[in-house]
This record gives structure tokens, C-alpha cells and sequence, in this order.
């Protein structure tokens, strides 16, 4: 089963939605059928990148191996979370930056 693609302008929509109004993660997920977990780290990229941060990536683009193993060490030191080193390194999504 593959996994859901979401346009530029469907991610723009959820942020800019969860920053307008007061209903957080769980009811913005809920109202656009996104999952929870990925309106969270569009928000991050949002904040961290701006619209950039929620441009889909050209398939076959890799991110720089040494930028890759810098988040996996912060995320396996404890500094930061999968979510949030996969924001702040702007890397495609927390299983990227997995300790697993």
C-alpha cells in the first residue's frame, strides 16, 4: 500500500488553517483527514522554512549524507525528537532520522 501524496497547495491549506483558528493538531487532522502526525511536522517545516519548508521534493533528490547523520546523532543523544530533527533538518520525515 503506498502512501498518501499531498499537493503544495493541500499542505499550505492545512497550516494555514491550524494557524488561524484554535482547534490544534487533533481537530485539524480530523477536519482535513490528514493524520495528526503529519500536520505537526508540516507545521514545523512551515515555521522552520516557511512555504518552502512544504514544497514536495523532486523524486530521486537525496539529502546530504552528512547533514542525515547530524540529526540521527541528535535524535539519538536525546537533544531532540524524530519530529523535530526532521524538521529542523529538513529531511523528508521522521522515519528518516530513526533510531530503529
Amino acid at each position: 500500500m503506498s502512501r498518501r501524496k499531498y499537493t503544495f497547495q493541500q499542505r499550505l491549506e492545512v497550516v494555514m488553517h491550524y494557524f488561524a483558528t484554535d482547534e490544534g493538531y487533533r481537530l485539524t487532522s480530523a477536519r482535513f483527514n490528514v493524520p495528526r502526525t503529519q500536520v505537526r511536522i508540516w507545521v514545523a517545516a512551515y515555521d522552520a522554512y516557511g512555504e518552502e519548508g512544504l514544497k514536495p521534493r523532486d523524486k530521486g533528490v537525496s539529502i546530504d549524507p552528512d547533514i542525515r547523520v547530524e540529526a540521527v546523532k541528535a535524535v539519538l543523544t536525546g537533544q531532540i525528537s524524530q519530529t523535530q530533527a526532521a524538521a529542523k533538518f529538513n529531511v523528508a520525515g521522521s522515519a528518516s532520522v530513526g533510531s530503529g
